[in-house]
């Protein structure tokens, strides 16, 4: 009685799996797969390095520049200067800090035009 349930049910078992569809299986050295995840770590290393480079420039504040800076864009306060530096006018209380801008954010400006 047993063998002949066990028997049923190790048949059940092997036709489900045979009805599971194709199965493949990768080798872990596989190009394409090392691709993706090469990709994928690129990009969260630059994405980390743009990051940290963003939180610098964020930092150097100051509250005055250069007298020969021109201002370059007047509603959004940004001043060209010497040297191909940029920065970002903000005014707070009555009183106005300086940032100075990264080179990806003076590209994105200037494409913006």
């Amino acid at each position: 009685m047993y063998k002949k349930r066990n028997l049923i049910i190790l048949l059940l078992l092997t036709s489900l799996a045979a009805l599971a569809g194709k199965v493949t299986i990768e080798k872990s050295s596989s190009l394409y797969r090392n691709d993706l995840f090469d990709k994928k770590r690129r990009r969260a290393e630059q994405y980390q390095r743009k990051e940290a480079k963003r939180n610098l420039d964020n930092e150097q504040w100051s509250t005055g520049i250069d007298p020969s800076c021109g201002l370059w864009r007047s509603a959004e306060l940004i001043y060209m200067c010497a040297k191909g530096r940029y920065y970002q006018g903000y005014k707070n209380n009555g009183q106005t800090k300086y940032r100075e801008l990264s080179k990806d954010e003076v590209k994105e400006l200037k494409n913006r035009k």
